[in-house]
């Protein structure tokens, strides 16, 4: 689980029926039971952006130590169910934004991949 607002760490990630909300609680990343990875904003449950995996054998979504973020089956086969392709960076942070969007950040705080659903 995350360790603070918003936010996961390398090396971190969530599971089925868990979220990342942002510090403000206006957004919620939700690993949803059904294998999708849904943005949400809380106030009216609108659904921002997913990963489109709805149907698939997805349980968790995880940050690498390397980088990467990605949903992956219950088995942890290496091949992820699907990826955000943003490999290579280390110390890399994900974070649900206060304006809805959801960043990942590498360790000099440069955004290396976005949904671009802020609000």
């Amino acid at each position: 689980m995350p360790e603070e607002c918003g936010t996961l760490r390398a090396n971190t990630g969530i599971g089925v029926d868990q979220a990342v909300t942002s510090c403000g609680g206006a957004y919620a990343l939700v690993m949803q039971n059904d294998g999708n990875l849904v943005m949400y904003r809380t106030a009216d449950a609108a659904a921002l952006w997913s990963t489109k995996t709805a149907g698939s054998r997805a349980t968790r979504a995880w940050l690498s130590r390397d980088g990467s973020f990605a949903t992956y089956d219950e088995s942890w086969n290496p091949e992820p169910v699907w990826s955000a392709k943003t490999t290579g960076p280390t110390d890399a942070v994900l974070r649900v934004q206060d304006d809805g969007n959801l960043v990942i950040y590498d360790a000099r705080n440069r955004a290396i991949w976005a949904t671009r659903t802020q609000q």
